[in-house]
């Protein structure tokens, strides 16, 4: 939303109700960005009450970022599919993201599809989704 534009409002009911039509995918793709929009203090009053926090803390504190931190940084970006659904066409974008994603881990899969998904445009995630049904690969 751009600001000075008034943020039009949502009934929860009817909200909660269109959720469940949604398929498992589509609600893992929107659990997994508004993790990212939650506040800190949100996170932990919605996680806590089903997760273990102690097993979600930092590990440590994360280094200052380096030039090579920031060029990893790109080619995940790059690999995520940000560059790339600015220039493709939907059946190419769908083709490159799920081979680029095939050669990363399994366990970030999930993760690395939602990411080409987020920076998608509409018809190359309607591709996405139907190359990753069709290979018998979608997220996990």
């Amino acid at each position: 939303m751009r600001k000075g534009k008034p943020i039009p409002e949502i009934d929860l009911v009817k909200l909660r109700a269109m959720l469940r039509l949604q398929s498992d995918e589509q609600v893992f793709y929107m659990l997994d960005e508004a993790i990212e929009l939650l506040t800190p203090g949100a996170r932990v009053q919605l996680f806590g009450q089903y997760l273990p926090l102690e097993q979600l803390r930092p590990d440590a504190q994360r280094a200052p970022t380096t030039l090579l931190d920031d060029v990893k940084a790109f080619e995940r970006a790059s690999r995520a599919g940000r560059c790339l659904a600015q220039f493709a066409a939907p059946d190419e974008y769908a083709r490159r993201v799920v081979e680029i994603v095939d050669a990363l881990d399994e366990g970030s899969r999930g993760r690395h599809l939602g990411s080409a998904e987020r920076f998608a445009t509409e018809e190359q995630r309607k591709a996405l989704a139907d190359n990753t049904r069709r290979s018998g690969r979608a997220r996990r």
